[in-house]
């Protein structure tokens, strides 16, 4: 198999290097990517028509992340960047979720129109810390269902060949059965502290689920538990377990405070999955798996107590001071560890 790939992927890699119609994604740092399909970016949907030929006469599996526009968050186009992926092409775009907060917008319709979007990576969201989420849940429900309708209809509108939707594993049950299976989805109350914004992310994954089933598109959906990592938010209100412990500590170090004060317990536990294995797993997805049923669970299958984690962080950051947890606060779900 090692040799069919590495004869398919010289023949693959001749032509696109000779060819300046095309931009080579390399993925080879992603072992899970395909031992035939091989990404890559082309100046328009034409050229790729055009070409894919010379690619199958060869057996070469070809598959284009976007024949159009990617639709992505910043951290995707640092992951680009990052990998050398030429992100500062024609054919990827980062566009801001502020035009999709309002029905009927003609705006977020004129980009899909003038763009021809093909493929879009749907994770623009309001998004915060167990805080905000009490004090502010109409707006996390609202702004959340508003974002998700206007994007999935426009997509359905404009006729793009696939969506990617991205939910979170907040939207399980309170008190689900651990680990947290596909099917456990609605089988339970949801946890107070979040709800505006589980019941929005529940709204998302159904609507692609019924887009699919009533009008025969390709939206995809993944559930993924809490993130961390670059472009992450710092700020009371936004950060979440790891970005606002790391603030938290950080602030910490300047102030003659005796102890460092943590929101409840210190035993919920936590699954983790670092914000660019995330990207891997988007890229995947868009590239290899189409028109599924349901959606599908993404993570790591390891959890942590939020005691051990704070640990574990304030001696990376190397404060001096006691912890204590304050118990008038809420944990939020106890456990949501995703069956993976």
């Amino acid at each position: 198999m090692n040799d069919i790939r590495n004869k398919n992927y010289f023949i693959f890699d001749q032509f696109v290097k000779s060819n300046k119609d095309f931009l080579f994604l390399d993925l080879s740092h992603m072992s899970f990517i395909s031992n035939f399909a091989y990404p890559l970016l082309c100046k328009n949907k034409k050229i790729f028509i055009k070409n894919k030929s010379s690619f199958y006469k060869n057996k070469v599996e070809v598959r284009p992340i976007a024949g159009g526009y990617i639709v992505d968050q910043p951290f995707i186009k640092d992951y680009l960047n990052d990998h050398n992926l030429n992100y500062n092409c024609p054919n990827a775009k980062v566009v801001g979720s502020t035009s999709f907060y309002f029905p009927n917008n003609p705006e977020l319709s004129d980009y899909f129109k003038s763009n021809e979007i093909e493929y879009v990576f749907h994770l623009a969201a309001k998004v915060g810390g167990i805080a905000v989420n009490i004090r502010t849940p109409a707006e996390f429900l609202y702004n959340n269902l508003m974002i998700d309708c206007n994007v999935i209809e426009t997509a359905k509108n404009y006729n793009v060949r696939k969506l990617l939707y991205l939910g979170s594993s907040c939207a399980y049950p309170r008190n689900c059965k651990q680990p947290m299976k596909e099917e456990y989805m609605l089988s339970g109350y949801l946890e107070p502290t979040n709800l505006g914004y589980a019941l929005a992310k529940i709204c998302g994954l159904k609507l692609c689920e019924f887009y699919n089933k009533q009008f025969g598109t390709n939206f995809i959906s993944l559930v993924a538990p809490n993130l961390y990592g670059i472009y992450d938010h710092f700020d009371s209100d936004n950060s979440h377990v790891i970005s606002a412990l790391i603030s938290k500590f950080d602030k910490a170090k300047i102030t003659n405070d005796k102890y460092v004060k943590v929101w409840g317990t210190g035993k919920a536990k936590r699954e983790f999955l670092y914000v660019e294995d995330l990207v891997d797993a988007l890229l995947y997805f868009m590239v290899k798996i189409d028109h599924l049923d349901s959606f599908i669970n993404i993570g790591t299958g390891l959890e942590i107590s939020v005691k051990d984690l704070s640990l574990l962080l304030s001696e990376i950051i190397d404060i001096k001071k006691e912890i204590k947890f304050d118990h008038s606060k809420p944990d939020g779900m106890i456990r949501k560890k995703l069956d993976i």
